[in-house]
Formats: C-alpha cells, sequence, structure tokens
C-alpha cells in the first residue's frame, strides 16, 4: 500500500515497553467451511505436465515438479475453489484448470502472449475466457496475506455464471473479487486500512466515480494513474472498487441477494436484468450520491493502527487534503511524542511504527480546520 510522505519522532523505549498489543478491535471476517475435500487422483498426462484432480478443479504441474512438493499451494487453491463455491451457492459449472509454474521466467515461456510487465509482477492470473489460471509458485509463496488465488478464482465463476461477463461492469468485476477477498481473515486488516484510505478520499473530493471504473480501458488508466502516484496517500483502483461492490451488496439485500443475481445470470440475465429481478428496480445508479456513501462507511476523521507490509502503521484519515498536521501519541502512564507531515490530497496521514509499539494509543491531531483526538488499537 502506498504511504504518505510524512515525519515523525521515534517511539522512546519507556512507551515501547509499556503494554502489549490488544486484541483486534473486529473480529474477521471468518474463512469458509474446512470441510474437508476429495483428491481423486494423480495421474501423468503428457511430457511435460502432471495432473492433479481435485474435486472441483485441475491442477497441472510442469514436468519437474513432485506433486509432494507443491501441496502447500495446491492445498490453498483446492480450499479457496471451495471457498468461492460457497461464496456463490453453486459449483463450478465448468471445473477451472490451474497451470503451475516454478517461476515468472518460466511462466513467459509457457505464456507468450502474455505482457511482459503483468509476467513481471504476478503471482497469479485468470484466463476467464479460457476457463483457467496460472499460479507462478515463487512469488505466490511470499504473498502474505495469500488472497491472489481466490480473487483470481472470483473472476472466473464470475464469466461463467454470465455467459462470459459481458454484461458486468469492471468496477463490479474487480470491485467484487477484491470484496471477496475479505473472506480471507488475514485480509481483514488490508480491507480496514482500505475503507478508510476510501472514505478519506471521496471526503476530500477526490474516489473516482464508477463510472470512471466502468470499462476494460477506465480500468487501466486508473491502474497506471494510481502507479504513478507513489505515495501521496494514492490508493488502488481495486480497493476503491470494493468499497462500490459493498454497496451494491447492501443495496441488493446482502450476500442471499448476490447470490439470487448470480442465480439469474445463470439463467443468461445481463447484469442489469438481473438487478432489476432481485430489487424490482429498473436500474442500479450506484453513481448516485457515491462518494457520500463511501465517505459514510466509516466515522471521519479517525485513526487506526493497522499491519501495512507486516509492519505496525498509523493511519490517520479524514483530514483536510494537503495540510500540514501535528501528531502525537501516547500510551497510558507514558507522556505524549510529537510528530508530524502532510496530510497529503487524500486527507491521509502515515507513519510507520516500531514493532513494539503498544496498544491502545492515544492519537491527537492538531492542524489547520481540524483539531481531533482518538484511541487507536492495534489489530493482531
Amino acid at each position: 500500500m502506498a504511504r504518505t510522505a510524512s515525519i515523525f519522532i521515534v517511539l522512546a523505549s519507556a512507551l515501547a515497553a509499556c503494554t502489549t498489543p490488544d486484541a483486534a478491535v473486529a473480529s474477521p471476517t471468518p474463512s469458509a467451511s474446512a470441510t474437508p475435500r476429495q483428491r481423486l487422483e494423480i495421474r501423468e498426462i503428457s511430457a511435460d505436465r502432471t495432473w492433479i484432480r481435485l474435486q472441483d478443479a485441475d491442477v497441472f504441474l510442469e514436468a519437474d515438479m513432485e506433486p509432494g512438493e507443491v501441496t502447500d499451494v495446491v492445498d490453498v487453491i483446492d480450499d479457496d475453489v471451495f471457498a468461492v463455491e460457497e461464496i456463490f451457492g453453486f459449483e463450478f459449472p465448468v471445473r477451472p484448470r490451474v497451470l503451475l509454474y516454478r517461476t515468472s521466467e518460466r511462466l513467459r515461456a509457457g505464456q507468450p502472449s502474455l505482457p511482459a510487465g503483468l509476467v513481471d509482477i504476478a503471482a497469479a492470473i485468470a484466463f476467464s475466457n479460457e476457463n483457467k489460471m496460472v499460479v507462478v509458485l515463487d512469488r505466490v509463496r511470499k504473498t502474505k496475506p495469500l488472497t491472489v488465488v481466490r480473487h483470481e478464482l472470483v473472476h472466473l465463476m464470475l464469466y461463467q455464471v454470465s455467459g462470459g461477463g459481458r454484461s458486468i461492469p469492471i468496477w463490479f468485476h474487480e470491485g467484487a473479487a477484491r470484496l471477496y477477498e475479505e473472506t480471507v481473515a488475514e485480509f481483514a486488516p488490508t480491507a480496514r486500512i482500505e475503507m478508510a484510505l476510501a472514505a478519506s478520499r471521496a471526503a476530500a473530493g477526490r474516489l473516482p466515480a464508477p463510472g470512471d471504473l466502468d470499462t476494460s480501458a477506465e480500468w487501466q488508466a486508473a491502474t497506471n494513474a494510481a502507479a504513478r502516484g507513489g505515495s501521496s496517500g494514492q490508493l488502488d483502483p481495486y480497493a476503491v472498487a470494493a468499497q462500490y461492490a459493498r454497496l451494491f451488496r447492501d443495496d441488493v439485500g446482502g450476500d442471499a441477494g448476490l447470490r439470487r443475481l448470480y442465480e439469474f445470470m445463470r439463467l443468461n440475465y445481463t447484469f442489469s436484468q438481473a438487478f432489476n429481478k432481485v430489487t424490482g428496480r429498473i436500474t442500479f445508479d450506484i453513481a448516485r450520491d457515491a462518494a457520500a456513501k463511501v465517505r459514510a462507511l466509516v466515522e471521519l476523521p479517525g485513526a487506526m493502527v493497522e499491519l501495512d507490509d507486516g509492519k505496525p502503521t498509523l493511519f490517520v484519515y479524514g483530514l483536510p487534503p494537503d495540510v500540514e498536521v501535528s501528531v502525537s501519541i501516547s500510551a497510558p502512564g507514558t507522556r505524549p511524542l510529537v510528530g508530524g507531515g502532510p496530510a497529503g490530497p487524500a486527507g491521509v496521514f502515515v507513519a510507520a511504527l516500531p514493532a513494539e509499539t503498544p496498544s491502545p494509543l492515544t492519537v491527537r491531531v492538531t492542524g489547520p480546520g481540524v483539531s481531533f483526538e482518538v484511541v487507536a488499537k492495534q489489530s493482531r
């Protein structure tokens, strides 16, 4: 996650030694059921691939891979296929095919049509029109939390249930895939950060509208802009789309409403027609008051301490854009330590904290047009 440039005084050892982190304020969304799955068989099918047939998917290994050395990744694939089927309420209409590659170089050789830039960074990629996914072992094993497999499987399912995905706007296709990453418990801190930053950007008037994320070209432009943005509280479009998907889910009646919508789409209704069947309304205009709805997802201004890239990080959000703020933090029984820096265009101040940072922290923020105090607890 991109960070706002900031200056913050390092916590004194007395503060760090004061207490231990509290438990998370909110319990993470539980993962899908761990019901045992059936691994039917392993068979050689060619000189360059080994086939592992799972209950609802097929995994193909490179010739020099032994099934025993990829058990960890195959288990993730198996669990995530099951989780996605539980989310949607039915099994994949057509079994997904998952191809494992050891490295990005192997992927480049095996899938030469993929853009070089994508191959260099991707841990997993869905080919929805081919009902297949590729997974790069050395990258996926370094991904924490590991949600990318579930994300890409959602794309495959959406494509299948919608007759090719043509009627689904990109903001929902990508937003739903990101939203369902929240069913992986370890993703909860990231989800809380993204929701708060999206609300802050909405309050600052700098949140892209759903209509700006409707087509593949618009999505690519937004992704490129986020990559160029670097720090300054930049939020990638996946996180923005997840909030719009969250609002859409609420509008259709929660997860049960989404399952009904997917059922209609399986019957060849378009996205809009399925929405009409579920809600009785002709259209769904998420663009109407979208920024205000995202703004209302969290209380602003506010502060939280969450793990970002595995490190405790202070996020102060809902600030006036581009202002210099003074931020003081203190744990019970300690004197405040003061730092500060720019809030950035999204109204977000970010500061990395030492691993021993106690919890809870009292956070006081002052600056032009802002003065408030909150208690921030660190999630485990």
